[in-house]
């Protein structure tokens, strides 16, 4: 019995050995494997066309500049669509890499979800991808290149992820949690929206060569710029598109993502510009105002006859920033705010916080997930409501801002 235990052990070995030599684990070669950094998905007729963004490895080690290309298939569905990039190609198309999902402009009439359910489902794609909302064609807004990132995808990922120091700016959002939205009580979701900027770049005009050989090494390199408009590209994505049961239903501008930013994170060293401040010589002045705290709250009061929204924001500030010819400011010193300057914040940020919520009654897009908070906290009202809380509800608004005493 011993023998034939130590037999079939020692054949298993084998066989295992064997299929290590051979590489039968490996199913896809590294060689023809596609690296995709960012996925675009546009509307043609009937098909689903998806640009693939691929880093293309550089075979000189002493060239520093990334190199990028794209792939397109055409589908019925995604996945179609992605399948066809490698039947054409010959390349395996990794997805594992891939960060950022880039919705064309022709599906923000359409329910998003057809595009996205895909990516929701499949375990071939990061749940933390980001998504965001195309103001143009997925595919050009990828064909794009900063001047500071030749690959449009790594741009735009900077600007997505806020980092300490930066501008709480932009309502980032990835695949989990739009689905999670979309089937959510409410249905309700958003999604950043990408606008390009033309920059003028006076860097590239032709320095004087020195000999034949270096005016042809130019050339190519002059050739490769000129096809991505010379990187003159940068992004913009402090506008919010709104979602209702995945069909786009209104927008927030960059006020309105600021408002929703404050009541849903943490906005530590963004900055607010307040305008015409009147000074104690009654001189206007204009202020840049860090946020170094915020808290927020919003909660509901609902008894049988109505249904009131408490939200609350209160920002802690300093003095950034002014353009008053003299003055005392300091960033090292302690600068207290001026009730002038509080004031004007204040009335600044009721007015926006004023029409954000407007704009979410008027579209039906629960993005603060009141209808959640409804059902949880306040379930003896929950039927009563749940179909006109947002049109019935009364907002309360509570803002405070100050500053080191």
């Amino acid at each position: 019995m011993k023998k034939i235990k130590s037999f079939v052990l020692m054949a298993l070995i084998g066989l295992l050995l064997l299929s290590f030599f051979n590489n039968s684990f490996g199913t896809v070669d590294i060689e023809k494997m596609a690296i995709i950094t960012a996925i675009g998905i546009d509307k043609e007729d009937d098909l689903y066309s998806v640009t693939a963004q691929i880093a293309v490895p550089e075979e000189d080690s002493s060239h520093t500049e990334k190199r990028r290309t794209h792939l397109v298939g055409k589908g019925v569905t995604v996945g179609d669509a992605i399948r066809e990039i490698s039947d054409i190609t010959g390349w395996y198309p990794q997805l594992v890499f891939c960060n950022l999902l880039v919705i064309g402009k022709d599906y923000s009439s359409e329910n998003v979800l057809t595009v996205l359910d895909y990516f929701a489902k499949t375990l071939r794609i990061q749940d933390s991808a980001l998504v965001v909302l195309s103001s143009e064609k997925a595919s050009d807004l990828l064909k794009e290149s900063s001047p500071l990132d030749a690959i449009s995808s790594f741009a735009l990922q900077k600007i997505l992820y806020k980092k300490s120091g930066f501008n709480k700016d932009v309502a980032e959002i990835n695949i989990k949690k739009f689905c999670s939205n979309y089937y959510s009580y409410a249905s309700s979701s958003y999604m950043p929206i990408i606008n390009t900027i033309k920059q003028e770049d006076s860097s590239n005009s032709e320095s004087p060569s020195s000999g034949g050989q270096s005016s042809s090494m130019n050339a190519g390199a002059q050739k490769e710029k000129s096809s991505s408009d010379n990187g003159k590209t940068l992004f913009s994505a402090k506008n919010t598109a709104l979602f209702k049961n995945g069909i786009k239903v209104g927008e927030l501008n960059e006020s309105g993502t600021m408002i929703f930013n404050l009541l849903t994170k943490d906005c530590a060293d963004s900055s607010i510009a307040v305008e015409d401040v009147k000074d104690e010589d009654l001189t206007s002045t204009n202020y840049l105002l860090r946020i170094f705290k915020n808290t927020k709250s919003v909660y509901f009061e609902i008894d049988d006859d109505s249904i009131t929204l408490n939200a609350k924001i209160d920002v802690y500030c300093k003095i950034a920033d002014q353009n008053s010819k003299s003055s005392s400011v300091s960033l090292s010193k302690n600068n207290p705010l001026s009730e002038n300057i509080k004031d004007k914040l204040k009335d600044k940020l009721y007015y926006e916080a004023l029409t954000f919520f407007h704009t979410i009654k008027s579209t039906e897009c629960d993005i603060l997930g009141l209808e959640q908070k409804l059902y949880r906290f306040h379930n003896d009202y929950y039927q009563t409501y749940k179909d006109n809380y947002l049109d019935k509800m009364k907002i309360n608004l509570s803002i405070s801002v100050t500053g080191q005493k």
